[in-house]
């Protein structure tokens, strides 16, 4: 029998990033925002969000055995729909060529498949 994966990702919607915003958040504070997240991943996860890793794993969540925190950039002022993130098992095939902008671009896919990418 096949082992069963999940995903596990989230993008929030303009409502609902609003409301969670709203009910976490003192309701004069604009509902645009510079969020620094961290995620509780298992070890062998890996977690994807809209900015740069600063650091993989180096903390354990307290309380839960084999997870750890990945810690990431401030994001720039933006709107709460646009925050997204994804704990996955894919793996990474960054672009060797970077945008003139300074850009990178990183593709995830299964590490069976990554290759394709």
């Amino acid at each position: 029998m096949q082992e069963k994966k999940f995903l596990v990702a989230n993008l929030y919607t303009i409502l609902r990033g609003y409301l969670y915003h709203y009910k976490n958040h003192s309701p004069s504070v604009s509902y645009r925002y510079k969020p620094q997240v961290r995620i509780g991943r298992l070890e062998s996860l890996r977690s994807h969000f809209n900015t740069e890793l600063i650091s993989e794993g180096e903390e354990a969540v307290a309380g839960r055995d084999g997870y750890v925190w990945d810690e990431y950039e401030e994001t720039p002022l933006m709107s709460t729909y646009i925050v997204a993130f994804a704990v996955t098992d894919f793996a990474a095939e960054e672009a060797e060529d970077v945008a003139s902008n300074g850009v990178r671009h990183t593709s995830w896919a299964r590490r069976d498949a990554v290759e394709l990418v």
